[in-house]
């Protein structure tokens, strides 16, 4: 897991230049694919972190129940992502990418240094694995997206190396689920890059497309071909759907113009716009529900700004907290059990460019329930509610 004009442009560039180098070309290795990365989780799950909601405070990386209660500071970090089982956590620090146990202890790295920040990071569904998107401002077409293990021993380069490729993080906090439910594939943008970016992406003159490509980095499906600026927004468990959001560049560069939020099935087909996605404000990627029924989602609709959930097939639209919060514009996350969110609220700037009055908080979907959860810092909080029940 928005708006446009140069106020996004200057944020996503700043986004960008943070994230250093992108990694180096590595010849698809289908033996990793085989027989680490793909398949399903085969472990049980730690119970341990059930209902847990890990988040970065101003502490470092924290987690905390739902209610707000027995809170714990893990460590220095950003953008904690549980793994698929609960038992491990993957961050970023200075040190470079890492995991740890969900209690704090036993970290290791997987990628040393800050040569390949990520702007984009998700587990495989077996959890053995990473997908992982770097970038570098420097030269052109110097965007990366691969898979590699967790010991960080293996490497699959993805995409066409004349393209500017990744898994759109959009500086809201939620991260797309680039993969699809087995593990044999992987969602991402196409690009040419540029020194001019948009939400989340580069803005092609040709314009961006979403992919797919197995996980071995072979068969690469370009699935939309009309142009314009997209972010790829994930791909729904257990359901051979993918979400993103479109806007032609006209839209783009308007000052009310409406980008909208779309789902298409993973070969391109039955194509459809479910919602719309306002341009003009800064707001983050929808968030797949774990059943792939639903998303949610901030926008503006009907002059409400709200966190929204919808029906994958544009139904059932609901507000779920209203009063112009900007609730879930810098990051949301489902409940395992698909009844409650997490999310940010924050009506500030990007947490890069500007100190913001940010804090995290619980609600059911039906909007009973609104418990907050913890203050915030300038960086932002990017809440990701464990996997376990």
């Amino acid at each position: 897991m928005n708006r446009v004009s140069g106020y996004l442009l200057v944020a996503m560039a700043v986004a960008m230049a943070a994230c250093g180098g992108g990694g180096s070309e590595v010849e698809p290795t289908a033996s990793l694919v085989d027989s680490v990365c793909a398949g399903t989780l085969d472990r049980e799950p730690d119970l341990s972190s059930a209902d847990r909601i890990a988040f970065r405070g101003p502490a470092g990386i924290q987690t905390v129940d739902p209610d707000g209660s027995n809170p714990a500071v893990l460590g220095p970090g950003a953008f904690p992502l549980w793994s698929p089982d609960g038992g491990r956590i993957i961050f970023v620090n200075d040190e470079g990418i890492r995991v740890m146990n969900s209690d704090g202890g036993d970290v290791a790295t997987v990628v040393e240094g800050t040569e390949e920040r990520p702007i984009a990071l998700a587990w495989s569904p077996n959890g053995r694995c990473l997908a992982l998107a770097s970038f570098s401002f420097v030269g052109e077409n110097n965007g990366e997206s691969f898979i590699i293990s967790l010991d960080g021993t293996d490497r699959v380069s993805l995409g066409d190396p004349d393209r500017f490729s990744f898994s759109s993080f959009t500086i809201s906090g939620s991260l797309p689920d680039p993969w699809s439910a087995d593990g044999s594939r992987v969602g991402y943008l196409s690009g040419r890059s540029t020194l001019e970016f948009g939400i989340g992406g580069p803005v092609d003159p040709e314009g961006v497309e979403i992919a797919v490509i197995d996980a071995d980095g072979t068969d690469r499906r370009v699935l939309t071909s009309d142009g314009g600026f997209k972010m790829f927004a994930g791909w729904a468990a257990g359901t051979d759907q993918i979400a993103f959001i479109y806007s032609d560049f006209e839209t783009l560069a308007s000052e009310t113009g409406v980008a909208g939020i779309y789902v298409m099935a993973a070969d391109g087909t039955d194509r459809k716009r479910i919602a719309d996605w306002p341009n003009e404000v800064l707001g983050g990627l929808p968030v797949w529900s774990p059943d792939g029924r639903r998303l949610a989602f901030w926008s503006e609709i009907d002059s409400v700004s709200s966190l929204f959930v919808i029906d994958a097939d544009g139904s059932n639209l609901t507000a779920v907290t209203s009063g112009g919060q900007c609730d879930g514009r810098l990051g949301v996350s489902w409940a395992p059990d698909g009844q409650r969110l997490a999310f940010v609220r924050s009506c500030d700037a990007p947490y890069f460019l500007a100190d913001q009055d940010t804090s995290l908080w619980a609600v059911n979907v039906d909007g009973s329930g609104l418990t907050e959860l913890a203050e915030g810092v300038e960086e932002g909080l990017e809440p990701d509610w464990s996997p376990v029940r």
